[in-house]
């Protein structure tokens, strides 16, 4: 195969402008999606939580999926100025029987669609986004995503400039900027398979800079029919060049590994080397673990060992399970060997966090936490939303360290809930999300009296408190520091707590204006007298303050949200009584 190579078929010839666009690799600049490298990979993916975060997003400009025309692959990726993008393919492939009379194309085959959604509430910062979908006295599965998190863009793969016609858009990955997507099925065409390079700097306009026909029947042995549904890709390290791994039969039981033969993925010269063939018996005893994934993609550890992260439903022994599941990736020249290292069943029901049939994909932060997102099929979710699911460590961060705005305890219906293999459903009060849902009575949210175990970890200073009865009463338990209990019944308070309160470092509400506090002279600056300390953003929306309880007669602060948080329990006092 290494004499093979395979040439671009360019759309746009955008390549002259953009060969000193930055592809040639690195960081990309601040606050986009680099190939970054995560620190303790295999730690971090089997300590993935089972439990999502419930995340959504609006329809806007979208078009009306359906079951079979479908969202296909998933990825997340920041601009320049922070704002968090999703990126989701959906196929428009017409198959027949019950997906006649549904979606946006009636009885016959429509355009595949590439959909940019912003998330234009979420924090800045690149790290978890925690819930969209917090409103008091309703529940998860009822509660619209913020309106500011919606699809604010969306293309027709119909031929036009830039999109070349294609009815089945699969798979996707980001590195430095370059979004890879795997088409099969072309319309009108006897080549049916691709992959195409988009580049993502203005992110409402993904600009296609290469596409290669690929030709993965001349990998195949003769009996197998192939397909291009997913890929997966890393820029390797020592050359630049970027690897590229694809699914290349309906099963994923057959990967090809392709190579760059340029650093530039703008390069109108640019070919793809085909390395190797690999099949799932080559795992040998591991080879029950394979299964029929929707999602591949790389991952590289800080010491640059190279992994493959796979996402996948509807397997045979595990019915319609969810399963995310880490491969070891070792390199011999052009030849490739997969290791199994570990694998999570996730919940993604109760609430409806999505399909690992549909769409998912990994996502590395700027600080190297490893999060898996998840949507489903369609639009399911309320006011034609998405229903989704943010899956991150289940110690939120690695590692587990907590600062002023992070506290959080997560609860488990099951006794240590974060390492069963058949989990149930978890839910996590966040100290910055606390007073945006019902946590004064559970019952409204269909938890009271539901929790066999809890991880937590709060900041110096905090303490939360879990009540046996609604309304912060009853007998209580006292939360601080960081800790674990797996079995709540050994304290008396397995199913019975109701009702969870933050009851010293307590938090309260006020206004401030430029990131900065407003003295009654008009002066503007970055503290305040009376023992205020400096002001810290936590996010692009919220701030806060450490103070200590007690009157500020003389502060006045006025502008966008910030709360502030008292260094031990008292009250506090702003501006005159």
């Amino acid at each position: 195969m290494g004499a093979m190579v395979m040439k671009n078929k360019t759309i746009d010839k955008l390549a002259k402008v953009l060969l000193a666009s930055g592809l040639l690799g690195g960081l990309a600049e601040p606050g986009q999606t680099a190939d970054v490298w995560v620190p303790n990979l295999e730690v971090q993916f089997s300590k993935i939580a089972h439990h999502g975060d419930p995340f959504g997003f609006n329809l806007g400009v979208a078009r009306n999926p359906d079951w079979c025309r479908h969202y296909q692959g998933l990825a997340r990726y920041n601009a320049v100025d922070g704002t968090p993008f999703f990126y989701l393919t959906r196929s428009g492939g017409w198959t027949g029987g019950h997906c006649t009379v549904y979606g946006d194309c009636g009885n016959v085959s429509c355009p595949g669609e590439l959909v940019v959604v912003r998330l234009g509430s979420r924090d800045r910062d690149g790290e978890r986004m925690r819930s969209n979908k917090l409103q008091r006295g309703v529940d998860f599965d009822n509660t619209a995503p913020d309106p500011n998190d919606v699809a604010a863009a969306s293309f027709s793969f119909d031929g036009a400039p830039g999109w070349p016609r294609y009815r089945h858009p699969g798979g996707v990955q980001i590195v430095n900027d370059v979004m890879a997507i795997a088409f099969e099925k072309e319309e009108d065409a006897e080549v049916e398979h691709a992959v195409g390079f988009y580049r993502l700097t203005d992110p409402l306009h993904p600009v296609l800079l290469n596409r290669f026909w690929m030709h993965p029947g001349l990998l195949l042995p003769i009996s197998e029919t192939p397909t291009l549904g997913m890929v997966g890709m890393t820029q390797e390290p020592s050359s630049g060049k970027y690897l590229l791994v694809f699914a290349v039969t309906a099963d994923s039981s057959y990967l090809a590994f392709y190579e760059t033969t340029s650093a530039n993925l703008a390069d109108p010269d640019l070919g793809m080397q085909p390395l190797d063939l690999w099949h799932k018996r080559e795992l040998g005893d591991g080879e029950g673990d394979w299964r029929e994934w929707q999602s591949l993609n790389f991952l590289r550890q800080t010491d640059g060992s190279l992994y493959l992260a796979c996402s996948g439903a509807n397997a045979s022994g595990f019915g319609t399970e969810d399963w995310i599941r880490l491969y070891r990736v070792i390199r011999n020249g052009n030849e490739f060997t997969l290791q199994s290292v570990t694998g999570r069943h996730l919940q993604s029901g109760e609430p409806n966090l999505g399909d690992c049939g549909a769409a998912g994909g990994f996502y590395v932060s700027p600080t190297g936490q490893l999060i898996f997102y998840l949507s489903e099929h369609d639009n399911d979710g309320p006011n034609d939303s998405i229903f989704m699911g943010e899956f991150r460590n289940y110690d939120v961060r690695e590692p587990a360290t907590v600062d002023a705005c992070g506290g959080w305890v997560e609860f488990y219906e099951d006794e240590d809930g974060w390492a069963d293999s058949s989990p149930d459903r978890s839910v996590i009060w966040d100290l910055v999300d606390a007073q945006k849902d019902d946590w004064q009575d559970l019952s409204l949210q269909s938890w009271d009296d539901e929790f066999d175990s809890i991880r937590w970890n709060l900041p110096p200073g905090m303490e939360v408190t879990l009540y046996k009865d609604v309304g912060f009463t009853g007998d209580s338990m006292v939360l601080s520091g960081q800790g674990v209990y797996g079995r709540l019944d050994a304290f008396g308070f397995g199913d019975c707590i109701s009702s969870v309160q933050a009851t010293a470092g307590h938090l309260v509400e006020v206004l401030v204006s430029k990131n900065c506090v407003v003295t009654p002279g008009g002066s503007c600056a970055n503290t305040v007298a009376d023992g205020l300390e400096r002001l810290d953003r936590c996010s692009s929306k919220s701030h806060f303050l450490s103070v200590a309880p007690g009157a500020y007669p003389e502060a006045l602060v006025i502008g966008q949200e910030v709360t502030l948080r008292t260094a031990s329990t008292g009250m506090v006092t702003i501006g005159s009584p």
